[in-house]
Order: C-alpha cells, then structure tokens, then sequence
C-alpha cells in the first residue's frame, strides 16, 4: 500500500480540514466502489457519526440497494435517502439521458442540500474520471454548498487496493465484470459494442449534464 499511502494521507488531509470549518458536512454515498472509500475516510477522519446522502432515481441494480442498507447496518452511519417522485411519474426513463439525470440526481441534490442545510457535501470524483470538475473543490451551482472530492487524486487501481489492504466489503456486481455502475438503464448503455450500431455519445450527454449543473 505504499504506493498510495500518500494519496491517503492527502486525501484525510483534506477531509479534516473541510471538517473543521463545516457545520452540516454530508457524504454523497453512490454504493459505488469510489463513493465507498471516500465514505470510509471520512468515517475515520471524523471519528463520530457521519450524515450520508443517497439519491434513490429508484433504477438502481438491486444489489445496490442491498449493499446500501448492509453498510447503513455495519457502519452505523445517518441515511438521508432522497428521490424526485414527481419526475419519476412523468418522464421516460433515460429516454433524454441528460434530462433523465438532472431530474432525478441534479435536481434531488440541489433540494437535498437545502432540505439539510449542507455546506460541505464530499463526494467521490476522481480527476482520471471526470478532468473537467477533478477539482478538490467545486461548488454546486444555485447553491453554496462545495463539492469536496478527497479522493480526487486516486486512480481507479488506488481505490482497489485501499479496499482490499482494508479489507472492506463492496458490491458485488464488481465481481460479475462490471467496472463502473450507474442506474440499470445507463449502464447497459455504456457497456455496448461497437458493432451493435449505437453511438457511443457520452462525451455529448456529459457536456449538456455539465451545463445542467450535475457536477
């Protein structure tokens, strides 16, 4: 774990120091492998009890679901469970992708920072993933709360080891070939072929959601 011992101790760095001026910090906890780890350093940075966000679109894998409610259970931490209900009764689901994720994460963050009063929301963005907001901090737009991404530095093959040299649980839809996971719809989309005819336009959906305000 030497390799990224450093990026740890950065990462707690920056945790602590966010801690020490934040009145109501969250963790945006996905039950995805990077939301995992910032949850843990945070969970041993702040010593006490963490307040953690989930926005359910209700399309999530089931395992998802399941992991959440396990980890709730194993590291006791306050669940903040939020979802667009009325958007969920009147759009089609990932039909317009963009509009699909603003309405049903963009849209449920954005009321949820105010509902609790957020100011510091940490999050699980890592620069590899995301160059245009891999920053430490952001700001969510229409708001005053800040993005912190402790983990922006890590690599896809840091956050694997941080987990296993912790020996910590996660999802097991990893261990069935998946490498990223997002809502059902989507991530079916994005493990398309090639030479099954679809486009591939990620890069086109991302820019709009940016625009949007999604992170």
């Amino acid at each position: 774990m030497k390799k990224v011992r450093p990026k740890i101790e950065q990462a707690k760095q920056i945790i602590n120091e966010t801690l020490s001026k934040a009145k109501r910090p969250f963790v945006e906890f996905t039950g995805g492998k990077d939301s995992l780890v910032t949850l843990s350093l945070v969970k041993e940075v702040s010593k006490g009890p963490v307040s953690v966000l989930f926005i359910d679109t209700s399309t999530h894998f089931t395992e998802i679901y399941h992991f959440i409610e396990k980890m709730q259970k194993l590291w006791r931490f306050n669940l903040a469970r939020e979802k667009n209900g009325e958007a969920l009764g009147s759009i089609k689901i990932a039909e317009d992708r963009a509009e699909c994720c603003f309405q049903l994460k963009t849209k449920v963050r954005r009321e949820s920072i105010k509902k609790y009063e957020i100011d510091y929301l940490f999050t699980g963005v890592r620069r590899d993933e995301e160059e245009a907001t891999g920053s430490v901090n952001y700001v969510f737009p229409e708001t005053e709360c800040v993005s912190v991404n402790p983990i922006v530095y890590f690599s896809e093959s840091d956050i694997w080891e941080y987990i296993r040299e912790n020996n910590m649980p996660y999802c097991s839809l990893y261990d069935k070939g998946y490498k990223s996971i997002d809502c059902v719809p989507c991530t079916e989309m994005t493990g398309l072929k090639p030479e099954s005819g679809e486009k591939d336009n990620s890069q086109e959906i991302m820019k709009k959601l940016k625009q949007l305000g999604y992170m």
